[in-house]
């Protein structure tokens, strides 16, 4: 039904355990080239989070509260909810073209 290296290729996209650990242990050219774009497009909303986490103690200090601002926390979450959604499905949508191929 599948190969191994098309398996293996769309494992990547499906986990970000599995994208680092293929790349290293398998030395196959293609899935180290699915395997780091798997994990550059899997961490990115990581360093959103980590943007917002530090947007959020940058406004509380201006502000001089403990709190960030309302509008700025209610427009982070949407923002992180998104980037994270489209992730998924990108994600979701490479791993099945690579379980096709």
């Amino acid at each position: 039904m599948f190969s191994n290296r098309s398996l293996l290729s769309a494992l990547n996209y499906f986990s970000l355990f599995f994208a680092p650990l293929i790349t290293l242990i398998f030395d196959y050219k293609e899935m180290k080239k699915h395997g780091k774009r798997a994990f550059i497009f899997q961490l990115i909303p990581t360093l959103t989070l980590i943007v917002i986490a530090i947007s959020y103690y940058i406004s509380a200090k201006l502000a001089r509260t403990k709190t960030p601002n309302s509008i700025l926390a209610s427009g982070c979450t949407i923002v992180i909810f998104l980037i994270t959604f489209g992730v998924i499905v990108w994600n979701v949508k490479e791993g099945v073209k690579q379980l096709k191929s």
